[in-house]
Formats: C-alpha cells, sequence, structure tokens
C-alpha cells in the first residue's frame, strides 16, 4: 500500500513540476511520458493529452470526447484543457485516462518528462 501512495505522490509532483513551467515563444514544449511495462501508455505536453501511442483507445477516446472540460484538436489527434489547467487536473485526467485503457496507478512503471526548461528531462525520482 505505501509503495502505491509513493508511486502516486512522484506521479503527482512531476505533472506539479510540468504545470509550473511558462512556456513563450519558440521555446520547446515540455512532454511527459508515462510507461507502463517499458512502453509509452499516455503523453501530456503542457495542457494537452496525446493517446497516440495508446492500443485499444476507442473507450479513451469516447470518454474524453464526451468530456466538457476537454477541447478536442484533429492534428496532432489530442485532448486539450481549459487554459489555466493545473497539475492536479492534469494528473486526475491521465489517471482517469489511464483506466480507461485498462491500467491503473500501480502498472506505472516509469514517468519522464522530457524538455523541461530547467533540467532537459526530469524522471519523477527526481521530482
Amino acid at each position: 500500500m505505501a509503495q502505491k501512495k509513493d508511486g502516486e505522490k512522484k506521479l503527482r509532483d512531476l505533472f506539479e513540476h510540468h504545470a509550473s513551467h511558462e512556456i513563450e515563444g519558440a521555446n520547446a514544449t515540455p512532454f511527459i511520458d508515462i510507461h507502463v511495462d517499458g512502453e509509452v501508455a499516455l503523453q501530456f505536453s503542457y495542457g494537452a493529452l496525446n493517446l497516440a501511442a495508446t492500443d485499444n483507445s476507442q473507450k479513451a477516446q469516447d470518454s474524453l470526447l464526451a468530456r466538457e472540460d476537454l477541447q478536442y484538436e484533429e492534428l496532432p489527434e489530442v485532448w486539450v484543457l481549459d487554459e489555466g489547467w493545473s497539475g492536479n487536473q492534469a494528473f486526475e485526467l491521465c489517471l482517469e485516462t489511464l483506466n480507461q485503457i485498462g491500467y491503473n496507478i500501480d502498472d506505472v512503471t516509469y514517468a519522464i518528462e522530457t524538455g523541461c526548461p530547467t533540467k532537459g528531462s526530469v524522471e519523477w525520482d527526481d521530482v
């Protein structure tokens, strides 16, 4: 039980860190890859959730399309949170989506933020 809480806290902290960035102009946009069994299950990029790497995502897509707090963008196919989103909102969105594709927080084996303006990349153990 303690390991589950620890993993959840680490992932939540990573999303809070991600949300703290201020992205301006031509700066590269940081993104978080959430891995399950060595494969990217979800990608979250500064307000936008990408399911491109997700298998069997129809249930998740249907759920995301039904949400009023998300805007669907076709190219690239992402679901975007309203402006002013928080790290907690992003964490909850990704956790809910993981559940929709058949995973839970215990299945997450690794998460990393790439393109972090302060460090280049941040792993969930670094937060």
